[in-house]
């Protein structure tokens, strides 16, 4: 009768011993772009505006481009978009984010110059 329990012991200590531990896997969060904003969207010639770009996901990297002129000051979230002194009229800021997965997504905002 104890060489039975003994044996039945020894399969259950093996049972938990072998048991393989479950891995949680990571949690990802997606790339999500929610808005890009201006703090001025209608500015003197020769000025400046902030612009920042909301977006939630996992290793983003924002890229800014403009249209037609001005310069694009910073990087990152927040950058400031500047006009030269004879700059007028309607203008293009876009910025692109994408994740550590590759995926990207963009948008963007008019600036009058007047």
């Amino acid at each position: 009768m104890k060489k039975y329990f003994l044996f039945g012991f020894l399969i259950v200590i093996i049972m938990f011993a072998c048991k393989k531990e479950k891995t949680e896997e990571p949690v990802t969060i997606q790339l999500n772009f929610t808005s890009l904003v201006a703090d001025n969207d209608t500015i003197l010639p020769g000025t400046t505006t902030n612009i920042t770009a909301n977006a939630t996901g996992e290793g983003l990297v924002y890229t800014w481009t403009s249209t037609g002129g001005g310069n694009i000051i910073g990087s990152g979230t927040k950058i400031s978009y500047a006009t030269t002194p004879c700059m007028y009229g309607n203008y293009e800021v876009q910025c692109e984010v994408k994740d550590k997965a590759g995926s990207s997504q963009s948008k963007a905002i008019t600036i009058r110059v007047q």
